[in-house]
């Protein structure tokens, strides 16, 4: 018995005969639709006698496809010899990482033996980009592995070990030990006589920079640089922290916390009437008091003003008010929820190529990636509004120091005379 089998890219209607050509023999005949939606009609068998058949019917069906079960058999066997080739090129990488790895890990070592201080081994570099994207799937199976095997080095490899395990590797280990991995050797201590001279000789130990590059979302900034570059971010960021910005900090961060308690106020007032004997009711204290957070680093760091949904303020014709959600013309996002998405999406910002976040179908790259475009287009907005404002002096020299923004503007060269 030969077996046919039809692929079509669409529901074409295929008459018996057109299909008894190709069944001289009157054998059982195999074939199955599928659709573009991908909804498969059910297998059926068919006998028919030999009929004439015009080759130029099957130009006006050209996506039929005809398998006879020789090369159905053979395909199969293609199919099988590509599985095995991807599993070959699969363990060859693994154990080309695995032994590339070892050697490595003996190389730095001997490193770490030379400097006399204690050492602990770990399979991993804590900093690996990848290492990092994964570890929430694989920390999970190496906690349960024995502790011989998994401490003190697992310990150690974490994003967040330092706030999750604390003093707890320092205590097996000691006050200065080396974590040798793969990758690099890192000193980890909790001396403070070391800590001091470490922080105090910049020069003999400058930052690993080229583990910061993926900071740079938006450009080189002060933790991305070193030397005389981390020099000149330096002299143009410090000034706003001062006292005086304190202040505004301070003054700020009370009008804020009187916006988000008349917000509560406003719900209490219009709530149901079951719920209002109970008070004002906060169904989400930590979004609230995020959106506070959010708004108070607003008029710090860029002199931007935000006001509460439904509320207003005694600035409210100001144009540097901004009404906290609403969203202006030529944006896609309000400018609080663009600063709030990238800060709570920044792992996904940093970790994930903008090409993968372009092209993958998933709600949380998406949304990162308009977020990461809409906050650049607010903060060149505010740059160039902040840059007329000081060429024109409609910004006193005073108040340089009370946001960053200004602050970066004036330390930047470009405006005359600053």
């Amino acid at each position: 018995t030969e077996i046919y089998t039809l692929s079509l890219h669409d529901a074409l209607p295929i008459s018996l005969e057109l299909l008894s050509a190709f069944n001289p023999h009157h054998s059982p005949l195999h074939f199955g639709l599928w659709r573009l939606n991908r909804q498969s009609a059910a297998a059926t068998t068919l006998r028919g006698p030999p009929c004439s058949f015009n080759p130029s019917d099957l130009r006006r069906c050209p996506t039929l496809i005809f398998l006879h079960a020789p090369q159905r058999a053979a395909t199969a066997r293609n199919f099988r010899a590509v599985a095995m080739l991807y599993a070959l090129l699969v363990l060859t990488a693994a154990a080309y990482y695995v032994f590339s790895s070892i050697a490595r890990i003996r190389a730095n070592l001997v490193a770490a033996k030379a400097s006399g201080l204690p050492y602990v081994i770990a399979p991993v570099f804590g900093y690996d980009r990848i290492w990092n994207a994964l570890e929430p799937l694989f920390f999970p199976l190496i906690r349960r592995l024995p502790t011989s095997l998994r401490d003190p080095w697992c310990m150690l490899v974490g994003v967040n070990y330092a706030w999750e395990y604390r003093f707890a590797p320092f205590a097996q280990t000691g006050n200065t030990f080396i974590v040798v991995s793969p990758v690099k050797n890192i000193l980890a201590t909790v001396d403070a006589d070391v800590i001091n001279q470490i922080t105090s000789r910049r020069n003999d130990f400058p930052k690993p920079i080229q583990l910061y590059d993926i900071l740079e979302i938006y450009g080189q900034n002060l933790l991305t640089v070193e030397g005389k570059e981390w020099r000149k971010h330096r002299k143009i960021t410090a000034p706003p922290f001062t006292e005086q910005n304190n202040r505004l900090v301070w003054k700020e961060s009370i009008f804020q916390a009187g916006q988000m308690l008349k917000t509560w106020k406003t719900k209490k007032a219009n709530g149901d009437k079951e719920r209002r004997g109970m008070g004002a009711i906060v169904d989400g204290l930590a979004k609230d008091s995020m959106r506070m957070t959010l708004h108070i680093i607003s008029r710090a760091g860029f002199n931007v003003r935000c006001v509460w949904p439904g509320l207003k303020d005694d600035r409210a014709d100001d144009e540097d008010v901004i009404k906290s959600g609403e969203v202006p013309e030529g944006h896609r996002m309000s400018y609080v929820d663009a600063l709030q998405t990238i800060l709570h999406l920044i792992i996904v910002a940093l970790l994930v190529p903008d090409w993968l976040l372009r092209t993958v179908p998933i709600a949380a790259f998406r949304r990162t990636r308009m977020a990461y475009i809409e906050w650049g287009k607010y903060m060149a907005e505010m740059y160039e509004k902040k840059r007329r404002e000081i060429l024109s002096s409609k910004c006193s020299h005073d108040d340089s120091g009370l946001d960053l923004m200004g602050a970066m503007i004036r330390g930047s060269g470009q405006i005359p005379g600053t």
